[in-house]
């Protein structure tokens, strides 16, 4: 097996010419870690390793990358197979990003909405509801567009994805361009909740939502959240306070109020914003 193995292994590095099919990524520490097929190209391959999503080609008789044998790999991915090969790209396409302010990893609101979905409904959602929440940022904010998405997650997932992005913020523009245009973008995102007929993507958009205001009252709880505080975002606390109160307005009037997460986004706004607003009714800056 192990002879088998190189040999194909050889032939797959032939096909690819060191190319894409294994690319090293520097790490802080100075380890390394091998990513199979991160480019999401075929290369001409037939399809793909539904385990590590490597390519596959008819004379294959195992996925050269992970050893799984082609008789053994199901038509259609399981949810495993689709929740971990989200949690690859977007570990992968949103690698350095920081959450807006600080020095914590963007990975960490992704992990975030992925647990607020899982809680969700005791764990039944779809995964393809999972790995949509996984990739919600993933055409906003990275080079990652929709034809690779469809073609690696399938219509489903892609259709959720671009629900829960926000209509004109595209990776590339300023800061100044984000300012213009929040109210924008903020509208359209309250206008979509009121508007869609699509339960799953009404809880993509919620568990979004969830993380997020979950980490500004994190914030406020660890040390106040006074105006230098807001600075770091595109809007006034101000704006934002009514930006999250017509949010919960919006979940409740299409029937979100039993929600789990719907509950938990309520008590946090309150907790945040209260009825004064957040330059008001939150701790002084320290």
């Amino acid at each position: 097996m192990e002879n088998k193995n190189q040999k194909d292994q050889d032939e797959m590095d032939e096909r690819e010419q060191g190319a894409c099919f294994v690319r090293n990524f520097e790490l802080p520490d100075g380890m390394k870690f091998k990513s199979c097929a991160e480019c999401h190209s075929l290369h001409g391959a037939d399809r793909r390793c539904l385990r590590c999503n490597a390519p596959i080609f008819d004379d294959d008789s195992y996925c050269s990358k992970c050893g799984i044998p082609i008789e053994k790999m199901p038509e259609e991915a399981d949810g495993y197979c689709i929740v971990a090969r989200a949690l690859r790209v977007a570990l992968e396409k949103h690698w350095g990003q920081l959450r807006k302010g600080t020095q914590v990893t963007y990975f960490v609101h992704i992990m975030d909405v992925l647990g607020n979905l899982l809680r969700e409904s005791e764990g039944s959602l779809p995964e393809h509801v999972l790995a949509a929440g996984i990739l919600h940022d993933v055409l906003e904010d990275t080079d990652y567009g929709a034809e690779a998405l469809g073609r690696d997650f399938g219509p489903k997932v892609l259709e959720l994805v671009r629900g829960a992005s926000e209509k004109d913020n595209l990776p590339g523009i300023s800061r100044e361009q984000k300012q213009a245009s929040w109210k924008r973008r903020k509208d359209h995102t309250i206008d979509l909740v009121r508007s869609t007929d699509n339960p799953e993507l009404l809880r993509v958009i919620l568990a979004d939502k969830l993380a997020n205001i979950g980490d500004i009252d994190a914030d406020r709880v660890a040390g106040g959240i006074g105006p230098a505080y807001w600075a770091r975002f595109n809007a006034s606390g101000d704006e934002i306070a009514r930006h999250y109160r017509k949010l919960v307005e919006a979940f409740r009037e299409v029937g979100m109020a039993e929600s789990r997460m719907f509950r938990l986004f309520e008590a946090k706004v309150a907790s945040v914003f209260g009825e004064a607003g957040p330059a008001q009714a939150k701790a002084s800056e320290t």
